[in-house]
């Protein structure tokens, strides 16, 4: 099996799956997580993909954890490239800010799901050190690195066209964007969750 197959297989296992659940469960959702919900499914559903992404890149990429970071860099050019997106993300905030919030309805209140577990982490100390220990660490913060460091290096080796890495960059952005957003585009119109 050629190496581009392989990451196409490995992107079709590894990532679609929980893109594609998590888009059309939030289409189609009816009812609010509950903080039940907001603990465990990070966790099941996050660690999981993490564990089947590890084995894919172990046994069907014949890839070393090692490769998920190039090791090129150094702390000083790392640091000052994490400094420059910064600047660029805050940039890109403002003009989010003074354009399309103009735009789109604006004075929502937060999601109720987030009110309610919020409330709910407040009152129970256990909770809180669930939702703040594993479930953000690992459920959340860990799978989304991964899962897109995954995705972008099984993007690239697919083609070595330099147009095809920042065409990937902008597709997984995309992905990422369409599964996290709180305002979803339904069939007749926008949303707000």
């Amino acid at each position: 099996m050629s190496e581009r197959t392989k990451n196409i297989l490995a992107i079709c296992f590894g990532i679609l799956p929980v893109n594609i659940i998590m888009i059309w469960y939030r289409l189609t959702q009816t009812e609010a997580f509950t903080t039940s919900d907001m603990l465990v499914y990070p966790l099941a559903i996050g660690g999981g993909t993490i564990l089947l992404i590890l084995a894919l890149n172990k046994y069907l990429l014949n890839k070393k954890m090692s490769d998920f970071n190039s090791g090129k860099g150094n702390w000083f050019k790392d640091i000052f490239a994490g400094f420059i997106l910064t600047i660029i993300y805050f940039v890109l905030m403002y003009i989010e800010r003074s354009t399309l919030l103009k735009i789109l309805p604006s004075g929502k209140p937060p999601s109720q799901e987030i009110i309610n577990l919020m409330i709910d982490l407040a009152h129970n100390p256990v909770l809180l050190a669930i939702w703040l220990g594993p479930v953000v660490w690992i459920g959340v913060a860990f799978f989304e690195e991964i899962a897109r460091t995954f995705f972008l290096n099984c993007l690239w080796r697919v083609s070595n066209d330099r147009s095809w890495e920042i065409f990937s960059i902008f597709f997984v952005c995309l992905i990422s964007f369409v599964r996290r957003k709180s305002l979803v585009i339904r069939p007749f119109g926008f949303s707000a969750r």
